[in-house]
């Protein structure tokens, strides 16, 4: 039989800075009589891309929703105990998740990406000679080499033992395919980004590129996979890479000044921003299996319930990933963070506006970062999917604390890491105000002052080993999520399931 393939419609060379990865399904093709030509791999590799904003594949199962559930930052919320059990159950460490009740999206769709990326470092150089110039093609293929760590990272984190491939499979071939232990995968992380990403891409692009991937965020990407591995021999490394990111006036990174219009449109992709998730309202999704969708479907999820706005600035939402009062209380009164983080209901309710407390694991707090709000979404299709707000994956202020971290875990320059650490203390709280002295501790809590509800709190709490300590129920046999049993099945036996299950 003929393989068919979908072709994806790609927008280059508008001014909007969400133009790369505005794509919808066209028409398809026989796969022998593709990948031919430079506009061929311009589509694989938007459709490398594309898995990234899949947030509802297969039930609900946002990489940065399910994170923050997990996380002691927010409840599961929703309707009632019975909404979206999947999530339900992997925020409950008591009665937690079992290989056929869990968000098995995280494990589909970061596969389907690690696919898509091998086809464009596959078929790249396949090309006929003259087609693409060699600059391009091997940007190409370090893009789709950092897609490919940036999916197999995901899967690494959130069940450890996973088949691992860089040649995608023919449908006889799983039985054939190594299940690497955790150790052996971040080896394979830490190898594909030093020997076929970093130094093999811009480090800026054009405002009609915002989206692809630069040499910054590979280099990010690699700090952020050495801390998670606690990985001490690595740590003088990413020191030094993270402190070109800082000092290197051609990255063109600075903090923004003021850290609460961060999470306003008009601030994606600002001189802050190292990787983002580009969404799009004008996708006009109506699609709730969620490849399609082109908008943000977590946004609606994440608004609180019953919600009336008298400023016109928020609309309700779904009442999901609550924010604990344990957050809320964990910031400073004066830390203008709170405030761009978290909506506080009874201030709102002071303030004339409306939100129902008639919804599970009601905290009285809900995330203001990545609220739902008036104007962000298109009315055409549905608008519950298509809200424009780009996850920021990674910021320059994780560069400062990364670097600060690893100097310290290195022996290196406590006064280098004092200042990385100041500056981002600093732009919140104000140049008057007196640095704590840096360590590893103070770094950890500015963490999450830093990035609450950005999806990096759990991981944050895995690998300093203090998940025990702040989320309940949590203990080292719950560092993996299950294997999906149905993916056990179609294996037919050749996945073992991870140990506790």
């Amino acid at each position: 039989m003929n393989k068919y393939i979908y072709l994806l419609a790609v927008v280059f060379g508008l001014s909007s800075c969400n133009d790369f990865l505005e794509l919808s399904p066209t028409n398809k093709v026989i796969e022998t009589d593709y990948y031919k030509t430079q506009e061929d791999l311009t589509e694989a590799l938007v459709a490398a891309y594309d898995p990234l904003k899949w947030n509802a594949y297969n039930a609900y199962s946002s990489y940065e929703l399910v994170s923050n559930i997990m996380s002691d930052d927010a409840e599961t919320g929703g309707s009632t105990v019975s909404d979206q059990p999947q999530l339900q159950r992997v925020n409950d460490f008591t009665n937690w998740v079992t290989p056929t009740n869990l968000p098995e999206g995280l494990w589909g769709r970061s596969y389907e990406g690690v696919n898509r990326a091998n086809i464009v470092i596959e078929k790249c150089p396949l090309l006929p000679e003259g087609t693409m110039s060699a600059e391009l093609r091997d940007r190409y293929v370090a893009e789709a080499h950092f897609l490919r760590v940036f999916y197999y990272f995901q899967l690494w984190r959130f069940f450890g033992y996973i088949p691992y491939y860089e040649t995608n499979l023919g449908l006889d071939d799983i039985t054939t395919v190594p299940q690497l232990q955790p150790d052996e995968v971040y080896a394979k992380l830490i190898e594909d980004l030093d020997n076929n990403v970093i130094g093999k891409l811009p480090k800026v692009v054009p405002a009609n590129e915002k989206g692809r991937a630069t040499n910054g965020a590979a280099i990010a990407m690699k700090a952020r996979i050495v801390l998670y591995q606690n990985d001490d021999t690595k740590m003088k490394e990413i020191a030094s890479q993270l402190k070109e990111l800082i000092t290197d006036p051609a990255y063109q990174y600075d903090l923004i000044p003021d850290y609460k219009v961060l999470f306003d449109d008009e601030y994606e992709w600002c001189k802050e921003s190292v990787f983002e998730v580009n969404y799009t309202e004008i996708g006009n999704s109506n699609d709730w299996a969620g490849k399609a969708n082109q908008g943000n479907s977590d946004i609606i999820m994440l608004g609180a319930r019953g919600l009336k706005d008298p400023n016109n600035v928020y609309v309700e939402g779904w009442g999901f990933a609550p924010v604990t009062k344990a957050l809320n209380d964990a910031f400073l009164p004066d830390d203008p963070r709170k405030w761009t983080t978290i909506i506080d209901h009874e201030e709102f309710r002071a303030e004339g506006g409306t939100i129902s407390s008639d919804v599970n694991q009601y905290t009285g707090y809900s995330v203001r970062k990545y609220h739902p709000r008036a104007g962000y979404s298109s009315t055409v299709g549905t608008e519950a999917l298509n809200y424009k707000n780009n996850y920021r994956v990674i910021r320059f202020s994780d560069i400062l604390l990364m670097a600060s971290e690893a100097l310290l875990r290195s022996g290196g320059s406590v006064g280098e890491a004092q200042d990385y650490y100041a500056r981002v203390v600093k732009r919140a709280m104000g140049d008057d105000y007196k640095v704590p002295t840096v360590s590893l501790d103070n770094i950890y809590k500015e963490r999450r002052y830093e990035f609450a509800m950005e999806g990096i709190r759990y991981w944050d709490l895995v690998r300093t080993n203090q998940a025990k300590d702040f989320i309940k129920g949590w203990d080292d046999t719950k560092k993996y999520l299950p294997i999906p049993q149905s993916e056990i099945d179609k294996s037919d036996g050749h996945l073992v399931q991870n140990p506790h299950f």
